[in-house]
């Protein structure tokens, strides 16, 4: 009796372990951002690249228009505008960490009650990587999310207690769902604005709820094997 509770400590023990360290296979985190929104489009030789030697992902693109209320009208982004963003995934497209400095930056400026003179102007918002998501569509089309902690920014006001979600098209794209080489996209166009930043939860209680209902049966399995050696 001794020894099959050994083994069933033993194996319990590496099933959670399995279920605390294996990484979950990277999937669309379903961002749909919320006002404000920010729509964004590329220019030439802006776009997307990924570099399988490093790890660095990094997006360039254009922001064109925002929206404070949903829905509601449009606001020009003037003034030299700029997007960026840029971290490190691993070969199985996971977030391994952030660049030095911000890893999301928008830079523009906007003049939201038509004045003419801009309200928000220079770094925009700024962030920090949180989650990454990848779905591969067809031969040329991707679609990609993320969810950046806000880190400052003239809007940073506007995304108080949410976090920055972008939901983004590659196109022109040589993705092929892995990171196990280089790609890139030569058009990259999206939306920008509020997400919900979900907890963090390590391990996940799912995975200890599964393992829960997995051991009475191995339990069952393992007495059965002892009483028949």
């Amino acid at each position: 009796m001794t020894e099959l509770k050994t083994r069933i400590g033993r194996t319990a023990a590496a099933l959670l372990l399995a279920l605390t360290l294996a990484p979950a296979q990277a999937t669309l985190l379903d961002i749909d951002p919320d006002a404000p929104l920010l729509r964004f489009g590329s220019l030439l030789n802006q776009g997307l690249d990924y570099d399988v030697a490093s790890g660095r992902l990094g997006i360039t693109g254009d922001p064109q228009a925002v929206q404070f209320v949903l829905p509601g009208p449009f606001t020009g982004i003037s003034g030299p505008r700029s997007l960026s963003m840029d971290f490190f995934v691993d070969s199985s497209g996971i977030v391994t960490g952030g660049i030095a400095g911000n890893d999301f930056e928008l830079f523009g400026e906007i003049d939201s009650d038509g004045d003419g003179s801009p309200d928000y102007s220079g770094l925009l918002l700024a962030g920090e990587i949180r989650e990454f998501g990848f779905q591969n569509l067809t031969a040329t089309v991707d679609v990609m999310d993320f969810l950046f902690e806000v880190s400052g920014g003239s809007l940073a006001g506007q995304f108080a207690g949410f976090g920055i979600g972008v939901a983004m098209t590659l196109e022109n794209s040589s993705f092929t769902g892995s990171f196990a080489q280089d790609f890139s996209s030569t058009r990259v166009k999206g939306r920008i604005g509020t997400a919900p930043i979900p907890p963090s939860q390590i391990p996940e209680p799912g995975s200890v709820w599964l393992l829960g209902l997995a051991l009475p049966a191995l339990l069952s399995t393992l007495r059965r094997r002892t009483r028949q050696a």
